[in-house]
């Protein structure tokens, strides 16, 4: 029964979260809502797929009858969220003046700037934490600066484990102790052991400045940031809906140019890259030109990892069953079995972090690792 119910709520999750409701979608929702629901289990939901805001606006404007109780709780959510994402965008524009102060290039993406372009209204989409792309070689200048004002690494590490991080890691985590903002800052998008490479130059070449509290920030040029939320919404299985309605509202509301696009996407994302596009043109019946229709028919074979990801959302899936979908997502044999080895065998952060061994008996973490996953996983 819980499935069911579950079931039910995705789907007029997705339904409630579309750019516009036609006179049947409305009553559908409506009817719902009023009848059948359980309004902490629809909020929790919401809010866990980063959509709550975009519900909210909404169910408010459907009609009088729909359920007060859960428009007044929605509604005060919203005000939280509303409330955090305002603290954040000024949290992101001093971090801006911070690093040109210091002549240091950097763009912002996701966060207050994905807000800004896709929806209109940086109240409106949830996010967590704020994003920047950095250049690798200015992170332990940022870092100085970050400490001195105010911030704290994520992580505690040791000098050993620092420079193993930066050398194999894509970010690093800072919190601003006096408001609690989280901020990473990325010097790629992949481990550097991850089996695929995302080229960063056409991202450093190709951009575009948005205003934010009347202040100028530069962020990612349209194609390069859709071509950004395929590649990591697809990396995570999608596990949030928020990512795929980014997708829609870029298409919708922003000058997509999809030659370009097409032209830069590095072959072995392409699984990655249409896989987002199929799910938004699936679920929010998207928009796309005839010949973007036409190559997305070709990649029929995504189209059971979509089935797969929408049952994941009221069915959770085993890590070995989320494994095995995304092998299919790379471009051949020898990329997934070097996706096996990161996950499997080569030492990560978690075992540097298990135990700190002399460089002469670095063999020994590959043992560790096995038991570690072991231990995870069998909860011994």
């Amino acid at each position: 029964m819980q499935l069911i119910i579950n079931h039910n709520i995705i789907s007029i999750l997705l339904l409630s979260s579309k750019t516009s409701l036609n006179f049947q979608e409305q009553h559908i929702v409506s009817r719902y809502i009023n009848e059948f629901f359980d309004n902490e289990t629809f909020i929790q939901i919401s809010k866990k797929h980063g959509i709550l805001p975009i519900i909210y606006k909404n169910l408010k404007d459907i009609n009088s009858t729909t359920n007060k109780q859960l428009i007044s709780k929605l509604n005060k959510n919203y005000q939280d969220i509303a409330k955090t994402n305002i603290l954040k965008s000024a949290e992101l524009l001093r971090v801006i003046y911070l690093l040109k102060k210091h002549h240091i290039k950097a763009l912002a993406f996701k966060g207050p700037t994905l807000s800004i372009l896709a929806y209109g209204d940086i109240t409106m989409r949830q996010f967590g934490d704020i994003d920047i792309l950095i250049d690798k070689k200015d992170i332990y200048k940022i870092d100085n600066i970050l400490l001195s004002n105010g911030y704290k690494r994520y992580l505690n590490l040791s000098n050993k484990q620092e420079k193993i991080w930066i050398e194999n890691a894509h970010d690093m985590g800072y919190i601003q102790t006096s408001n609690h903002t989280h901020l990473e800052l990325h010097w790629a998008f992949l481990d550097d052991d991850y089996p695929l490479h995302l080229e960063l130059e056409k991202f450093w070449e190709d951009t575009q400045t948005i205003t934010i509290n009347n202040k100028k920030v530069q962020t990612f040029s349209n194609e390069n940031l859709l071509y950004y939320l395929c590649i990591h919404g697809s990396k995570h299985l999608w596990e949030r809906i928020e990512w795929i309605k980014d997708i829609d509202l870029m298409i919708r509301t922003q000058d997509i140019d999809w030659d370009k696009l097409i032209s830069r996407i590095n072959p072995d994302f392409n699984k990655m890259f249409y896989l987002g596009i199929i799910l938004t043109n699936k679920l929010y019946e998207t928009p796309i030109p005839i010949h973007i229709e036409e190559k997305i028919l070709t990649y029929y074979k995504l189209h059971k990892i979509v089935e797969f990801i929408i049952e994941s959302w009221h069915t959770p899936k085993s890590k070995l069953q989320q494994t095995k979908i995304i092998l299919q997502l790379f471009p051949n044999t020898k990329t997934k079995l070097k996706y096996l080895y990161k996950i499997l065998i080569k030492p990560s952060m978690n075992e540097y972090s298990y135990i700190e061994l002399p460089y002469y008996l670095y063999f020994v973490y590959y043992f560790i690792r096995p038991y570690l996953l072991i231990k995870k996983y069998l909860k011994i």
